[in-house]
C-alpha cells in the first residue's frame, strides 16, 4: 500500500519517498519527516545560517590568549582569524564543522568551545609547529612564550 503524506509547511502531498528520512524506528523501518524535502532542506539553511551568526557575534567578543589581538587591540580586526585551540585529549568535534554540519545545537557547541583556548591564527600556527619540533633545540624560554598546553616546552612551568 502507498502511504502518502502532506508537508505541515507548504500543503505538498506526495508518497513517504518524497519526505526526508529521520531516524529508524525501532521495528528498523526509517522515520519520514512531516516536511518535504524542498521545505525540510529551507528551514536547515536557515538554521545553519542563524547559528552562523550567533557564532560570529560570539566570536568578536573573543580575544587571543596568547598575543591579546581583539576587536579592542586592533582597529582591522577580523573574527575569522580567531581559532578554537583543543590543548587536552577532550576533543569531541572539530568546532568549525560543528557550525556548518546540522546536527548540532548552540548550547552543544559552546561546550565543545570551553573545551578550547582561543587563540589568533598565527599563534595558532605557533603553538602547533613548536608541537611538533624538536624540543631539545629551542633555546628560550617563558618569556619568549614558547608554550603548548598553558605549559613552557622547556622548564614545565605552569603560564
Amino acid at each position: 500500500m502507498l502511504e502518502i503524506r502532506t508537508c505541515k509547511i507548504c500543503g505538498f502531498t506526495a508518497s513517504l519517498e518524497e519526505f526526508p528520512k529521520g531516524k529508524r524506528k525501532k521495528d528498523g523501518s526509517w522515520y519520514r519527516r512531516h516536511k518535504c524535502k524542498k521545505c525540510y532542506w529551507e528551514l536547515k539553511k536557515k538554521y545553519r545560517a542563524n547559528k552562523r551568526k550567533i557564532f560570529i557575534e560570539y566570536k568578536k567578543t573573543l580575544a587571543c590568549k596568547d598575543c591579546g589581538y581583539s576587536k579592542k587591540t586592533h582597529e582591522d580586526f577580523t573574527h575569522t582569524a580567531l581559532e578554537f585551540h583543543h590543548h587536552n585529549e577532550d576533543k569531541s568535534h572539530d568546532v568549525g564543522n560543528m557550525i556548518n554540519q546540522s546536527g548540532f545545537a548552540w548550547e552543544t557547541i559552546k561546550k565543545e568551545v570551553e573545551k578550547c583556548i582561543v587563540l589568533c591564527c598565527r599563534c595558532h600556527r605557533e603553538r602547533h609547529n613548536i608541537s611538533y619540533s624538536n624540543k631539545e633545540q629551542l633555546s628560550e624560554c617563558c618569556s619568549a612564550k614558547i608554550i603548548f598546553h598553558d605549559i613552557c616546552s622547556l622548564c614545565k612551568e605552569h603560564i
